[in-house]
Order: structure tokens, then C-alpha cells, then sequence
């Protein structure tokens, strides 16, 4: 079963958070405020102000075709929202050094 096809599997993202577990993920889509990917059949977003690799540009000197280049990239993530009521998960790719995990 492929990534696309999974069930969502909202105990592995909440273990994902609790933990603190970083991990892969290829992007599989963007906009103009972040990247798309998917976390145990879970759409999921990582916002620009949590890119590292985009951490020194203003956001206003992003465009989307910057963005849109780092489609089927990996980038190394974790958990830093998972809330199933609303249907959404965000990532970070920057390091959270002193903040527990929620």
C-alpha cells in the first residue's frame, strides 16, 4: 500500500509528537506560505517560518517557484501539532532545543 493510499493513523503522529522522533518525509506539494507532505496517511504541512534550509530569507523573498523546486525533496521533520479534530499536522525542520515536546 503506498503512502497516498494508507489510512490515517492518528496514534503513530500523536507517538510521532509525544516522543519528539524525527523523521523522512518527501514533499509532495507547496504553496506560498509552506511545504505539503504526508505523515502516516496524513497531509500534513510545514510552515515557512519552520524550514531551516529557508531560515535566513525574508519570507517576502520567497517566491513559489522556490518552493515549488523543493517538491520530491526529504526533508528531516517531527511533530510539532497533531490535532485530529481539526484535521491537521504540523512539522518543523528546525530544532526545538529546551522545549519539551507537547
Amino acid at each position: 500500500m503506498s503512502e497516498s493510499e494508507q489510512r490515517p493513523d492518528w496514534d503513530a503522529v500523536r507517538e510521532r509528537m509525544a516522543s519528539g522522533e524525527w523523521f523522512d518525509v518527501v514533499v509532495t506539494s507547496a504553496n506560498r506560505g509552506g511545504l505539503l507532505t504526508l505523515v502516516d496517511g496524513i497531509s500534513s504541512y510545514v510552515p515557512l517560518s519552520q524550514l531551516v534550509s529557508e531560515a535566513g530569507r525574508d519570507e517576502g523573498e520567497l517566491s513559489i517557484g522556490i518552493l515549488l523546486g523543493m517538491v520530491g525533496s526529504t526533508l528531516r521533520v517531527r511533530v510539532i501539532e497533531a490535532n485530529e479534530r481539526r484535521n491537521r499536522v504540523f512539522l518543523t525542520e528546525r530544532a526545538a532545543e529546551g522545549q519539551p515536546s507537547e
